[in-house]
């Protein structure tokens, strides 16, 4: 059980980083953002580093979203 408190303490760390960095985008997007791409390490042998690597690829999401496009 501490377990599962920890991993979701742990989302909401990331989640709050993120929409920091991306106040435009609604938090329930990010949420879910970071829930798929935490599903993604669900079998990592090491997770010390997951919330990190989901923070830096839902960033990378967020930022091509967000992209002005050249015309």
């Amino acid at each position: 059980m501490a377990t599962e408190a920890k991993a979701a303490h742990t989302l909401d760390e990331v989640v709050e980083r993120v929409a920091a960095r991306h106040p435009e985008v609604d938090r329930l997007r990010v949420r879910e953002r970071v829930g798929h791409h935490i599903a993604h390490f669900e079998d990592a042998r090491v997770r010390d580093f997951v919330p990190l690597l989901v923070e830096h690829r839902v960033l990378d999401e967020l930022r091509g979203a967000h992209r002005p496009t050249i015309e």
